[in-house]
């Protein structure tokens, strides 16, 4: 079994997860008129987004090694953490 299949099903788990629950929160929200709950929703859909790149790096640095990445492609996972953290202080400094 590759290294990161178990990390990528549990990934994925809370991608669906989080998906329905930001469905729920959105549809409550809507139903209930509270706006609450419908700002709530779309920080669930965040984190979606957030799962979703660790989802594709996940993907990418399973990649074997090539004559290009004689070590493989492990390191993308950090470039996918940066990449999260660039939109969270993105989205802090928007927020603020």
């Amino acid at each position: 079994m590759e290294p990161r299949k178990a990390e990528r099903k549990e990934v994925l788990a809370a991608f669906i997860v989080n998906t329905l629950v930001w469905v729920m929160r959105l549809v409550t929200g809507i139903f209930i008129n509270s706006m609450a709950l419908v700002a709530d929703s779309w920080h669930s859909m965040s984190d979606n987004i957030t799962t979703l790149i660790v989802l594709i790096s996940s993907k990418a640095a399973s990649k074997p090694p090539d004559s290009s990445h004689p070590y493989g492609h492990g390191k993308i996972v950090d470039v996918g953490s940066l990449f999260m953290g660039v939109i969270l202080l993105g989205m802090s400094i928007f927020n603020s």
